[in-house]
């Protein structure tokens, strides 16, 4: 089993998508307000977490050992992705939240 989900995560490619769709599903779920409870959230960022611990891992070379959210809430991960490409909704910002595309945009600090 072990060796199964250290093969299953070991291609950096797949990891990248895997990061791009949480990333989007939470940034559709804070600017739809709805499908996800703060609690689930915070199951996803934990996955992200993970993923930037074995991009790091297949960098040096470790084993990778990684967060995985439970079926259920795949689910529903999948349903918000189908939602998001049936509708053709895009993130507007490069932050989940206004603070963080403040603090990403140089020209919004000179300004500020």
């Amino acid at each position: 089993m072990k060796d199964d989900v250290v093969k299953a995560w070991c291609d950096k490619q797949e990891l990248l998508n895997r990061q791009f769709l949480l990333q989007n599903v939470l940034a559709w779920t804070f600017e739809h307000n709805q499908g996800l409870t703060p609690g689930q959230r915070i199951c996803l960022n934990q996955e992200r977490a993970g993923i930037m611990q074995a991009l790091e891992a297949l960098e040096f070379g470790h084993q990778i050992i990684r967060y995985m959210i439970p079926a259920h809430l795949e689910e529903k991960v999948q349903h918000i992705a189908m939602v998001i490409r049936n509708t053709g909704w895009e993130k507007n910002a490069p932050g989940l939240l206004s603070h963080e595309t403040e603090v990403n945009n140089p020209e919004k600090q000179k300004t500020t």
